[in-house]
């Protein structure tokens, strides 16, 4: 099966920093749970779902729907949150505040995946974040201190069998 999505996909230094920034925090450590690699860090766009093959029609539909809204302009995030999910078993670093772009990005990739035949698999409401830890106990929400995100693209990721790989990337503009 591939698990396909569209995300925000952090740089090597981001990475470290969000993985530092997690370790540092007494609330995170206190959770436990099983840590995500530094290396699968991203920030879910839009959820596509699970599909048993990845079609060339598919893909080119898909690369329409990204290159039709990346003329969007690239921005600055901050993650300045943390959280859990699930009573508290997935815990995550996301945005207190997104930022107007991002959800300008999620509403219009939204918009033309649906009109390229795709609908979203996300959930109604869209809380940007990035999973830290999974099966940890205990619920979690508090500010941290930011790190700052300049994002200046968006990828669409295949995961199959929990390997991640790119099959597109899509520069915003001014980036």
């Amino acid at each position: 099966m591939h698990r396909l999505f569209f995300a925000l996909w952090p740089d090597a230094t981001l990475r470290r920093g969000i993985a530092e920034a997690a370790e540092a925090l007494r609330a995170i450590r206190a959770a436990g749970g099983r840590a995500e690699a530094a290396d699968r860090y991203h920030l879910t766009v839009q959820f596509l779902g699970d599909f048993h093959a990845l079609a060339p029609a598919m893909l080119d539909a898909l690369d329409a729907a990204a290159t039709s809204v990346s003329a969007l302009p690239a921005f600055e995030l901050l993650l300045d949150r943390i959280g859990s999910f699930s009573a508290g078993r997935v815990l995550w670093i996301g945005c207190g505040a997104p930022s107007p772009q991002l959800l300008q990005l999620h509403r219009h990739l939204g918009e033309a995946l649906a009109g390229v035949g795709f609908a979203s698999k996300a959930p109604p409401t869209f809380i940007p974040h990035l999973t830290l830890r999974r099966h940890a106990h205990g619920a979690i929400e508090q500010a941290i201190p930011p790190l700052r995100w300049w994002a200046r693209d968006f990828v669409l990721i295949d995961s199959t069998a929990g390997a991640y790989r790119i099959v597109g990337r899509w520069r915003l503009a001014g980036a």
